[in-house]
């Protein structure tokens, strides 16, 4: 199947998936399974993300015997440490946990029983432990995709997507060799959120200008934290991009929503650090005044 995708779309795709991953992350005890539904669907019926991951199959899980083993042991099964094998058995998983569990916390709870202390605290540690690094392949097979158009937002790159699931699956980017190996670095991620913060000067919003600064120095307390692990400086890094994105159209209801996950999202990072941070500082500062550019 020949498929064409140009900047802009890849961009939309790349934030609504965000926006869809965020609602996951965000999951109370007592709900969360049509969270994960969504979550998969939205995968599964985006040709681009869909071909990433049925590509990186390469080995097929005996999820039941998996889950039974963790549940009997009290004891959560090790990821895979091989992006490959990693990706494979992440999506397995949790498209059997769609099919075959009507809460997502017993879910998280029959996978591995040793996740958390309560209920809440087991389905944020299995979301950060398991989602979140399977989230973050394809959102940098995404960012991938962008670098490799530069700066010409009209481009239009054709895939081809062949093959069947479980089977060898290729993408072909006609316009020039994608690497997808490896996670991008911080330095590619902050530039990212510096050229998104960039495009946000140049918009007429009125509330652009503050949420510019604000977005600016809530990115360079991120960098210089020394107390935030480079995995959560890259999450927090990530909702500021999200927050760039959402300011340029503010007052829109679906980009409130995606800038009331993000906030949620670096407020959580927050928790999770000591008191004494710089931080949690300047957050406590920053926060309420980029929420209340937003209107919520």
């Amino acid at each position: 199947m020949d498929y064409q995708i140009t900047k802009s779309e890849i961009k939309k795709l790349s934030l609504e998936f965000r926006g869809v991953v965020n609602r996951l992350f965000h999951v109370k005890y007592d709900s969360g399974i049509n969270d994960l539904k969504r979550f998969l669907t939205f995968i599964e019926r985006n040709p681009i993300i869909y071909d990433f991951i049925v590509t990186h199959q390469v080995k097929d899980y005996d999820i039941p015997s998996i889950i039974r083993y963790s549940s009997s042991v009290c004891d959560r099964y090790e990821i895979p440490e091989d992006k490959l094998e990693e990706i494979s058995f992440t999506y397995q998983l949790l498209k059997y946990g769609a099919e075959n569990f009507e809460a997502y916390m017993l879910f998280t709870v029959e996978f591995g029983g040793a996740y958390g202390k309560s209920f809440q605290q087991q389905i944020d540690t299995f979301n950060k432990v398991v989602v979140f690094p399977f989230y973050r392949h394809i959102e940098t097979h995404l960012s991938i995709l962008l670098i490799d158009f530069g700066d010409e937002e009209q481009k239009t790159i054709n895939v081809h997507v062949y093959g069947d699931y479980m089977e060898d699956r290729s993408v072909n980017i006609q316009s020039g060799d994608i690497n997808n190996q490896g996670l991008l670095n911080l330095g590619t991620i902050n530039g990212a959120v510096t050229q998104t913060i960039n495009q946000l000067k140049e918009t007429s919003v009125p509330e652009s200008a503050q949420l510019v600064d604000l977005l600016t120095q809530l990115q360079a307390v991120i960098e210089t934290e020394p107390a935030l692990p480079l995995d959560e400086k890259e999450s927090a890094l990530e909702q500021v991009k999200l927050l760039a994105e959402a300011g340029q159209s503010p007052k829109e209801g679906a980009m409130q929503k995606v800038a009331k996950g993000a906030v949620r999202m670096l407020k959580g990072i927050r928790e999770e650090l000591p008191t004494a941070t710089k931080f949690l500082e300047e957050t406590n500062k920053l926060l309420p005044l980029i929420t209340k550019l937003f209107g919520f």
